[in-house]
């Protein structure tokens, strides 16, 4: 899987989890029948599974005296959310760098660096209605920062155009904790 195959829900909501998937591969590799053999316990994870193996799955054929058969085959997806803040911002999510002036009281002190990821929902006017913890820091403090400075509005929002006009969306703040701001 691609990391842009992760549905941007499930990254807000911290699912992760392992899908097993059952198919057949065809005489020329194509896949085909695919069933969600094992869930990973979340319906939006288990059906981009589904969906990207669809469209780009692959595979040599098994041979059988030199002719392609058709066979069935179970393949486990992984969904972890364990990214840098780089690949992050190649999907779209936009890095912020706290510096120490930015720190909560005590944090910097006790060494606190890291990456939070915030998700925050906008509405049209590129206001932040809520926002939450997607993947922690490590550091409640830090987290609890990253959070309040996405609602106070500190980053400002563009809303995404639907048809011409602004429309609320999640929107996603990769915030990276570090004394230097690096």
């Amino acid at each position: 899987m691609n990391a842009d195959d992760y549905p941007l829900l499930s990254i807000a909501q911290n699912e992760q989890g392992v899908v097993l998937l059952d198919f057949l591969i065809n005489e020329d590799g194509s896949i085909a029948d695919v069933k969600v053999a094992k869930s990973s316990g979340y319906a939006r994870l288990d059906g981009a599974a589904v969906d990207a193996s669809r469209q780009r799955w692959r595979f040599d054929p098994v041979r059988v005296g030199g002719r392609p058969v058709s066979c069935r085959a179970t393949v486990g997806v992984n969904w972890i959310l364990n990214w840098t803040a780089e690949q992050l911002a190649e999907l779209g999510f936009t890095i912020v760098r706290m510096t120490a002036s930015d720190y909560p009281p005590g944090s910097l002190a006790r060494g606190e660096q890291g990456t939070s990821l915030i998700m925050a929902q906008i509405d049209s006017t590129g206001r932040v209605v809520n926002a939450t913890t997607a993947q922690a820091s490590g550091f409640a403090d830090l987290d609890a920062a990253a959070i309040a400075a996405a609602r106070s509005g500190r980053w400002p929002v563009v809303p995404p155009q639907v048809s011409g006009k602004p429309a609320s969306a999640m929107i996603g703040f990769v915030v990276v904790w570090s004394p230097s701001g690096k």
